[in-house]
């Protein structure tokens, strides 16, 4: 059973993910901008753990899909929902932890490689990917 969920929610022109500042969650996260998520609750599904993270993060309320099982730095496994923010739909955050929308090309060129978690990277990717049925493609800058 999977511990984690993690979302990424794009604009419909997949421009731009949504992501969170973490100020809570594992040491090599923290302080930085990475994609929202936390761990499942006991008793919840998965779809269920990434709405409700999703809501607690951002204030929400977007249908998720699911799209990928990710293997996150230091080898833990999360299931990977990714969504789109609609015209009327809006995002603000409810606790200490930032939300912001920031630029898919930024995050892929690696623009941010200072303030963004290593993991969002290719977490992006994968999302992308899956919803574009494109290639993979990454910078210059080696990911871990």
């Amino acid at each position: 059973m999977f511990k984690y969920v993690t979302s990424l929610v794009f604009t419909p022109d997949l421009q731009y993910v949504l992501l969170v500042e973490k100020k809570r969650g594992p040491d090599f996260i923290l302080g930085k901008w990475t994609a929202i998520g936390g761990e499942v609750e006991p008793g919840e599904n998965l779809l269920d753990a990434a709405t409700r993270e999703l809501k607690e993060e951002a204030d929400a309320e977007i249908p998720l899909y699911l799209r990928e099982v990710a293997l996150l730095k230091r080898g833990s496994e999360c299931m990977l929902f990714t969504g789109l923010l609609g015209d009327d739909e809006h995002y603000a955050p409810l606790t200490d932890e930032a939300v912001e929308l920031f630029p898919v090309d930024g995050i892929m060129a690696g623009d941010y490689h200072d303030s963004v978690a290593d993991d969002t990277q290719v977490l992006v990717a994968m999302a992308l990917h899956k919803i574009q049925g494109g290639k993979l493609f990454f910078s210059a800058r080696e990911v871990p």
